[in-house]
Formats: structure tokens, sequence, C-alpha cells
């Protein structure tokens, strides 16, 4: 049986973590270690917590471990997500990507993939069917 790391990061040392991002006049990019990128256009309206959310969240890939972004309601999980699956995909470090939510969640999630992680190929969305109809 694996064993997991719990890895918490208290609200009182987000501001202590230095953010790595160079920016690339050239093409209008921040960038983190590696390939993953972000478009400036993006970058520049994300809050620092959230800047700090997906570095964290690259961290974790770049070590190959899974990791549960969690905070208070509001505070842009959903972007955060959507703006690092964005940095994957310009990276070429995905192909595509499977999210799961629920039925009542579905529309809002779409909206913010569509806002933050646009031009992103591979993200369809699948309509809720009965499972007779599920085949035709």
């Amino acid at each position: 049986m694996e064993t997991y790391e719990k890895l918490t990061i208290r609200p009182e040392n987000w501001k202590k973590l230095k953010l790595e991002y160079r920016y690339d006049s050239e093409d209008e990019r921040y960038y983190l270690p590696g390939d993953f990128n972000i478009p400036a256009s993006l970058f520049d309206n994300l809050f620092d917590h959230q800047k700090q959310g997906i570095q964290w969240l690259y961290n974790l890939w770049n070590q190959n471990k899974g990791g549960v972004l969690g905070d208070d309601m509001g505070l842009g999980k959903t972007v955060q997500v959507a703006v690092y699956l964005k940095g994957l995909f310009d990276a070429g470090l995905i192909k595509k990507v499977l999210i799961v939510v629920p039925a009542t969640l579905k529309t809002y999630w779409g909206e913010e993939l569509n806002k933050w992680c646009f031009d992103c190929p591979n993200i369809i969305q699948f309509d809720d069917k009965k499972k007779s109809d599920r085949y035709d």
C-alpha cells in the first residue's frame, strides 16, 4: 500500500512562497522553469494567491505528485485549474484532460474553461443522457 504525503500550506505562509515566473516580452508570456507558460493576458488578471496556486500545482507536476487545491469558496480554484491546464496544453505537456464535476457545476466549469483555457484542444463536454440513450 502506498503512503501519501500531506502537504499543507497555511494562508500565512503563502506570502513566503517566492514566485518563480519569468516574463518574456517577445511572446508576451510568463514562464515557470521548464516549458510551462501562461499568456500575459491571463496572468495579469490573476490574484497573487492564484499565481502561487498555479505555481504550486506545477511544482507538484514536476515531482510526479498529485495535490488538492482547497481554500474558501470564491477564491478562484476553478480559475487556477483552468489557467494551469492552459499552461500545460500550451507547453505541450498534456494533450487531453478529463474533468469530472457534478451536473450542477457543468455549465459553470464550461464557461470558465472557455474563458481561461481558450484554444485548448480536447475539451469536450458530455451531456447527461439516460443510460439507454448513451450508445446511439
